[in-house]
């Protein structure tokens, strides 16, 4: 799992298990967001490592997030590199 700093929280991101999701390895879980983040924020942020499938916000308020690439590179991608990455929420 990697993380990054969202505002004040340690925002998780790690590719689901195969048990988690269909998708396996091209499917992200997105913990500890900001309770009110934006579907379209994480698309703007996520979508920048490849084609998304799906965006699926959970919990009050959608802090956590399942988000589906269309292909597992991408998935591989954002989750190494957003690793202490990202400063502030949309």
């Amino acid at each position: 799992a990697h993380g990054f700093q969202l505002s004040e929280r340690a925002v998780t991101v790690r590719q689901c298990l195969q048990a988690d999701a269909t998708a396996g390895n091209r499917t992200l879980f997105v913990s500890n967001l900001e309770p009110g983040t934006r579907e379209d924020w994480l698309r703007k942020l996520l979508g920048v490592f490849g084609d998304l499938d799906f965006v699926e916000q959970g919990g009050h308020g959608g802090v956590f997030a399942r988000v589906g690439f269309s292909e597992a590179e991408g998935a591989l991608a954002a989750a190494s590199l957003l690793q202490g990455r990202v400063q502030s929420s949309g």
